[in-house]
């Protein structure tokens, strides 16, 4: 059961600073998730069968990895999007302006 409560423990931690905006070493994180995974692995090959209370600490430590995971997924696509808005900012800059529809358009207002 100490597996299950540092395993919480740490996903719970990764969870909230994820949700506070905190910079976070996700390879720090990673690694003791890894390790972590290994010794479930390890110690899971000792128990022929579960008890009550191991499944519900389970249930609940999955419940915590999905919810895990969604701020993940979340925290993911909110940097691909900033991605995208300064890839997007960095071009419109080197543009010469040349093949735009803004400068399409105002040529048209000039001539028109």
């Amino acid at each position: 059961m100490r597996w299950i409560d540092r395993m919480d423990a740490l996903v719970d931690s990764e969870t909230k600073a994820l949700l506070a905006g905190e910079k976070i070493a996700f390879d720090a994180f990673n690694a003791k998730k890894n390790h972590a995974l290994l010794e479930f692995m390890i110690l899971s090959r000792g128990v022929a069968e579960a008890s009550p209370v191991l499944l519900e600490a389970l249930r609940r430590l999955n419940e915590r990895l999905t919810n895990n995971g969604e701020v993940l997924k979340r925290n993911l696509q909110a940097a691909s999007e900033i991605s995208k808005l300064i890839i997007s900012a960095i071009r419109e800059e080197e543009s010469d302006g040349t093949y735009s529809r803004r400068t399409s358009l105002r040529a048209n207002e000039r001539l028109g």
